[in-house]
């Protein structure tokens, strides 16, 4: 089963990431990059740090976490630790290529290309469960009611007054463009299942699923 977190959702580590450092290794979502562990071993003897047989990276990671100093001296090991980042937006570029994929049909009719866009929502899925928000940019909301507006500038048939405040306004049916936080698998399964409605009925491994 694939539950790598992607890329795309990860941060590169500093001095000032110990908190985060011990909430991700906590939940096994915290990524190393080993250089040569006969380079480890020789910085952790010179730091006095525990270097066993067995079990080496187990007590460096422990020795890493046990304190804030500990953490900063450690990233200068030659390691390099990835933590999943607060936030990732989805740009609405990369929403249009997902649409592209979902829309796209081979000569014959039939979607073409529904594996990839199953990848793509899997990727954002698997960050959403590591606790990245990831926020959808300029999703459409229709039927808005916006209450206690304030309007300056007006421009009534081509004639501009300027300096005009109007207020407690009531505008219904208002179509607006927001920003979409995903910070739960429910939050991220109806974005995804309102938006491709389809795949859930038409792709036999949808996104809740890895393959």
């Amino acid at each position: 089963m694939k539950t790598t977190i992607p890329t795309w959702a990860m941060i590169t580590a500093t001095p000032a990431d110990w908190p985060v450092a011990q909430k991700a290794h906590a939940r096994r979502q915290m990524q190393i990059q080993w250089p040569d562990h006969k380079q480890v071993r020789t910085w952790a003897k010179h730091q006095r740090w525990p270097t066993p047989i067995f079990g080496f990276e187990d007590a460096f990671v422990a020795m890493l976490l046990k304190t804030d100093e500990n953490f900063s001296l450690g990233l200068t090991s030659g390691i390099v630790l990835h933590l999943p980042r607060a936030s990732y937006p989805i740009s609405a570029e990369k929403l249009a290529e997902l649409d592209a994929l979902y829309a796209e049909r081979s000569p014959t009719g039939r979607p073409s290309e529904w594996g990839s866009l199953v990848e793509e929502l899997r990727e954002i899925r698997r960050a959403v469960e590591a606790g990245v928000i990831v926020t959808v940019e300029g999703v459409t909301v229709e039927g808005v009611t916006v209450e206690g507006v304030t309007v300056e500038g007006v421009t009534v048939e081509g004639v501009t007054v300027e300096g005009v405040t109007v207020e407690g306004v009531t505008v219904e049916g208002v179509t607006v463009e927001d920003n979409l936080n995903l910070n739960s698998f429910a939050a991220f399964y109806s974005w995804a299942h309102g938006r491709y409605h389809m795949l859930e009925d038409g792709y036999d491994r949808w996104i809740g699923d890895d393959g």
